[in-house]
C-alpha cells in the first residue's frame, strides 16, 4: 500500500514538472518497477544519455567543467546537447554508422534521436538500441563517464 501511494505521489510530481520535456515524452509515467532489462550498467548509461547527464558541453558547462555549452566540433555553431551530438555535421563520419544501426533497429526512419531512445519501443528493440549506444559511447572519449 505504501509503495503504491508513494508511486502515485511521484507520478503526480513527475507530470507537473517542467524539467526535461524530452524525457517526459519518452516516459510519461514513472515506471512501477525498477528492474533493468539491460543490466544495471547499460540501464545507467541509457538513463544518462536520455537525460543529458553525460559528457556533452551543456552538462559539462552547467557543472563548471567546461567554459562553454557550445559544440567545439562545429566551432560553437550549436549548443552541445545529446541530440546535437547525433546530428552534428562535423561528426557525420563518426555518427553515420550509429544512425544507420538505429534505422535498422526501428525498421525505418525516425523524426528525432529521442524517438530512438524512447522507452515506448518494444523491449527487444530497446535492448538493441542500448547496446549500440553503450558500444558507441565506450569508443567516444567525450563520453568517458560510462
Amino acid at each position: 500500500m505504501a509503495k503504491c501511494a508513494m508511486l502515485e505521489k511521484w507520478n503526480t510530481r513527475w507530470k507537473r514538472s517542467s524539467h526535461s520535456p524530452e524525457l517526459h515524452d519518452m516516459m510519461p509515467d514513472v515506471p512501477s518497477s525498477r528492474r533493468h532489462t539491460f543490466g544495471t550498467h547499460t540501464a545507467r548509461a541509457m538513463a544518462r544519455v536520455r537525460t543529458g547527464y553525460c559528457g556533452v558541453p551543456v552538462f559539462l558547462c552547467r557543472h563548471g567543467l567546461m567554459g562553454s555549452n557550445r559544440c567545439q566540433e562545429c566551432d560553437g555553431a550549436a549548443v552541445g546537447t545529446v541530440e546535437h551530438f547525433f546530428s552534428c555535421e562535423a561528426r557525420s563520419q563518426l555518427v553515420d554508422g550509429v544512425i544507420h544501426e538505429f534505422k535498422l533497429i526501428v525498421e525505418g526512419s525516425f523524426k528525432s534521436v529521442w524517438d530512438v531512445f524512447s522507452v515506448n519501443l518494444e523491449v527487444g528493440k530497446q535492448i538493441r538500441i542500448a547496446n549500440v549506444v553503450t558500444d558507441f559511447f565506450f569508443r567516444t572519449t567525450e563520453f568517458g563517464f560510462l
